[in-house]
């Protein structure tokens, strides 16, 4: 526990994460968010997250990430690295939305690794983030994007439209309709990835 922050044990099924959360917030609140958000990750899709993190300040990349996106004034929500996720700026980014684009990197990343072989796991040492090896190639065939951000680079691709796809599958039918004629092939490729079936 540096500088007071408080840790916890946060078990759901046969799952566990560790939660970081700075002294001063509401741990409880923090926590019962977060563990919301992880029960309705599909269990065989929630063993990438290690750690949860909340933190006070801003992500001190912001600077970085502003030029490398090319996105004035640039404040990153959250980011998830090796396992992780952190939640910059205290709990007012630690929604639904968000969570689901964060553990889209995650996965995306295990999902890479699994596919890789042995010169791929050695550079994936390397690799922070990474979506599946086939998914620009996916993108690329649908030719339309969700967001300007999803543009960037295929990692922010993959989390992107995993979060839309949740987003229409938690809306309804109708939803989730549109976003398979949106993005016929992202949401196959999503719906195996979801359902744990082979590609």
């Amino acid at each position: 526990r540096e500088g007071g922050d408080q840790t916890f044990r946060v078990t759901y099924g046969r799952n566990s994460f560790l939660a970081e959360i700075p002294a001063g917030l509401d741990a409880d609140a923090a926590i019962a968010r977060a563990l919301t958000y992880f029960s309705q990750v599909p269990a065989h899709l929630r063993g990438p997250l290690k750690v949860l993190r909340v933190a006070v300040g801003p992500n001190p990349m912001d600077p970085y990430n502003e030029k490398k996106y090319g996105i004035e004034g640039f404040t990153s929500a959250a980011t998830a690295f090796n396992g992780e996720i952190t939640f910059w700026n205290g709990l007012d980014y630690l929604r639904e939305g968000t969570f689901n684009h964060e553990m889209g990197h995650l996965i995306g990343k295990a999902i890479h690794d699994r596919d890789s072989d042995a010169l791929g796991d050695f550079l994936n040492t390397f690799q922070q983030m990474a979506a599946p090896h086939d998914w620009k190639d996916v993108a690329r065939r649908d030719g339309t994007w969700v967001s300007s951000y999803a543009r960037t680079n295929p990692d922010e691709d993959f989390a992107e439209h995993w979060e839309a796809f949740l987003e229409a599958r938690e809306t309804g039918a109708e939803a989730l309709a549109q976003f398979r004629k949106t993005y016929p092939n992202r949401a196959r490729f999503l719906e195996q990835v979801h359902e744990g079936r082979e590609r």
